[in-house]
């Protein structure tokens, strides 16, 4: 049993090593550029090693979107454990420190880019839109005095998630800019937009203040 253990973690281990070095390949060449090889160069062993632990680039892909899609869930949702709905709100800074990081950024070009022309890859990105949305949703339901999901909360978050990707292209054609001051603005804009919208789902009778405020 320990033997197998460890061959897992060793597993797990090489699986997310080539990851990091598709992530840098996808970066530097875009995702059709890369090669499986290249990926291999990068990881330092060969082609086949990559094979060993994954079907191709959209299987790797797949699992990049996915380890991303689950950092930002649990940024997103970082007091989740804490139950209490009156102060149950994420690290926003971190988020947006997230989604402007020029790494990531110019990795969610490349994806999104591929997304246009490749089915599978599309698929993939779809099925990561759909999981981040069902994992926000249940996470606004529990910790903020929701009763019932407004019919437009999904939307809300797509609006929200659409500004803060054009920002991420932004950071790949703005390096002068005084990103410092738009990470303030764009956390006091979305405190604004967050409590506006709470409140008014609270006077429309989807969600109970804990602090009985009118």
């Amino acid at each position: 049993m320990p033997v197998g253990d460890d061959s897992e973690t060793e597993l797990r281990d090489r699986r997310s090593q080539i990851v990091d070095a598709a992530m840098r390949c996808f970066c530097e060449r875009g995702f059709h550029q890369t090669t499986m090889r290249d990926i291999a160069h990068e990881f330092g062993m060969s082609v086949g090693h990559i094979y060993n632990c994954f079907d191709g680039k959209e299987a790797i892909i797949e699992a990049l979107v996915e380890r991303e899609t689950m950092v930002f869930i649990r940024l997103a949702t970082a007091d989740s454990e804490e139950g209490d709905a009156a102060n149950a709100c994420p690290d926003l800074m971190s988020v947006i420190n997230a989604y402007l990081d020029p790494l990531s950024a110019r990795l969610t070009v490349a994806i999104l880019n591929e997304a246009l022309i490749n089915k599978k890859v599309r698929a993939i990105v779809e099925a990561a839109n759909r999981k981040l949305a069902d994992h926000l949703i249940a996470f606004v339901l529990k910790h903020h005095g929701y009763r019932a999901i407004p019919p437009d909360m999904e939307a809300r978050m797509m609006v929200t998630r659409s500004w803060l990707n054009g920002l991420r292209v932004s950071v790949l054609f703005n390096p002068t800019a005084d990103w410092d001051a738009i990470r303030r603005i764009v956390e006091e804009r979305l405190m604004k937009i967050f409590n506006d919208e709470w409140l008014s789902d609270v006077k429309a009778g989807y969600a109970d203040d804990p602090q009985g405020s009118k």
